[in-house]
Parts: C-alpha cells; sequence; structure tokens
C-alpha cells in the first residue's frame, strides 16, 4: 500500500493542492517555507488519526490564514466558514474499511480524510460570535474527524497506515 495521491483544502499555506505521488519514489523540492514539510505534516496527521496531535499544533496553525481572512472581511455567516480537509488516496489495497465514496473527487477508492469543519450541532453559538463586530475566530466550534473514503471513522488506536514522521529541525 502506499499513497498514491494528496489533496489538500485549506491547510496551512495552501488553499487547494493536488500532488499525484510515484509508488516508489518521491522527492519534494522547494525553498525555504515553500510547503514541503507542510505536506508532509498533512500526510502524517491524517496517516496517524491523532486528535492530539492536532490540538498540539493547533487548528488556529493548520487552516489556511487567506481563507480565514476572507472568511473575517467577507459575508460572515455560518454557511461561508472556511472547511479544512486533507484527503490521502491509497493503492495497492483492497479494503472494504476503506473502500468508498468519501472525498471530493467522489470516486470510489481506498483512502483516509481528515476534515475540520464548524460543528452544525453549535450553530447558534456559531452565530452569536460571527455576527458580532468581534473579529475573532470560532476555532473552538469546529470539529475535526477522521474517516476512511468508506465513511468509518479511525483514531490512533485504530490507524489503517503506519508511518514515520522525522523532523530534524
Amino acid at each position: 500500500m502506499y499513497v498514491s495521491k494528496i489533496k489538500l483544502h485549506n491547510f496551512r499555506r495552501f488553499r487547494d493542492l493536488e500532488i499525484v505521488f510515484n509508488k516508489r519514489r518521491n522527492i519534494l523540492v522547494g525553498d525555504n517555507e515553500s510547503g514541503k514539510s507542510s505536506i508532509l505534516q498533512a500526510i502524517d496527521i491524517t496517516a496517524k488519526g491523532s486528535r492530539h496531535r492536532l490540538e498540539d499544533i493547533g487548528l488556529q496553525n493548520i487552516i489556511n490564514i487567506t481563507a480565514i481572512s476572507d472568511f473575517l472581511s467577507g459575508d460572515r455567516n455560518n454557511r461561508t466558514l472556511p472547511i479544512m480537509f486533507v484527503e490521502l488516496y491509497l493503492s495497492d489495497i483492497i479494503s472494504e474499511e476503506l473502500e468508498g465514496k468519501n472525498n471530493s473527487d467522489g470516486i470510489v477508492t481506498c483512502g483516509l480524510r481528515l476534515t475540520a469543519e464548524p460543528d452544525i450541532k453549535l450553530s447558534e453559538q456559531i452565530h452569536a460570535v460571527i455576527s458580532s463586530d468581534n473579529t475573532a475566530f470560532p476555532f473552538e466550534f469546529y470539529s475535526i474527524t477522521f474517516m476512511t473514503f468508506a465513511n468509518v471513522p479511525y483514531n490512533g488506536f485504530s490507524r489503517k497506515l503506519k508511518t514515520i514522521f522525522l523532523d530534524t529541525s
């Protein structure tokens, strides 16, 4: 099994990014602060299904700052709050638990999805915060989900993909 594609939406510096990977070897090359480590971090967090890791980093440091700025300066309503997701498309595997259409391409394939989006159960509270003159963004009203493309939840204890992330900094 390998990650054949990654899709990032409103993740760190990327509004929308899609990378198709080679089966054998992939090398990310770019200037400092171009997003190489962010891509590896997105793979690591999504593969591990670690809510704790995501909370340590902080949602405010993960959701794209331009998406937040656009929201705060635009039509501030519940429908326009930005959603962040990471999708890992997996190849060379057959698994009912991983295969489904819970992905932005809408195709039946195997994969994992991390999503951060406003919690609809808290719509009234969210509306109260965003309709005020307050410039605060309602990060605390977001829910984090780790789902397979088959719409099966997973977490760090039931992870579907083994990874290792070495941070050399």
